[in-house]
């Protein structure tokens, strides 16, 4: 079997806030401002970067009081609330940023493929009178392993199938860039399966384990027809 492996400079989580005085006075005696400026999402190297002065739509925003530990603020995905300047009391505080699916992960069945996972955690502090303008890059947590195929496989044989497992998931996959495992980074070993009938009739079964999947990261499976084996790729 012969393994392809091609690495990629690890993920970097870049957070800066910088606070500057708002040419006009807030009408709000003892309050400060909040303003998200560009938020990104970031995946290896693949990132979806939110346009200036604005957040992803699907990030949700919990703002909590670095005194009290309390969520002073909670903003849904999508929320307008988000993309304005939020009004708070001046102290420090953290802002956490993170999608449905971080929530959502516990659930997931041992079979279901699941989805990109985001979160990060931003101190920051408001002072009377001023706006703190924030810009963060939200990391995604866990990695993604999907399947493909060869141009002409279809010349040669009859059915398929890919099976990744990590930890205790086990999911099924099909040949399409949108189908793609998720897997918890705290699992970093994971192993495939791929069964395959030619037009003969006759069935083999390739197999292989990787042992260092990183958060961020997706790994891409191809089975060559050339070399008769599975390749793995990361992206």
């Amino acid at each position: 079997m012969k393994r392809l492996i091609y690495h990629i400079f690890p993920l970097l989580l870049l957070l800066v806030a910088c606070q500057d005085a708002d040419e006009t006075p807030l009408a709000a005696a003892g309050q400060g401002y909040l303003s998200l400026g560009g938020v990104e999402l970031q995946e290896g190297e693949r990132m979806q970067v939110g346009q200036t002065r604005a957040v992803p739509d699907d990030l949700n925003i919990d703002i909590v009081s670095a005194e009290s530990g309390e969520t002073v603020v909670s903003l849904a995905a999508g929320a307008a609330e988000i993309q304005q300047k939020i009004a708070l009391t001046p102290g420090g505080y953290t802002l956490k940023s993170y999608t449905d699916s971080y929530r959502e992960e516990a659930t997931w069945s041992d079979s279901e493929k699941g989805t990109a996972v985001y979160y990060a955690e931003t101190a920051f502090s408001i002072e009377d009178d001023r706006v703190t303008y924030l810009d963060v890059t939200v990391p995604m947590l866990n990695y993604g392993v999907s399947f493909t195929l060869p141009t002409g496989f279809d010349t040669y044989f009859t059915s398929y199938s890919f099976t990744v497992t990590a930890g205790s998931r086990s999911v099924t996959l099909t040949v399409s860039d949108s189908d793609t495992a998720y897997f918890n980074a705290a699992q970093t070993s994971f192993s495939y399966l791929f069964t395959a009938t030619n037009k003969d009739g006759e069935s083999f079964n390739l197999s292989g384990t990787y042992d260092n999947a990183l958060p961020g990261m997706r790994y891409a499976v191809t089975y060559s027809i050339a070399t008769r084996s599975l390749q793995l790729l990361s992206e």
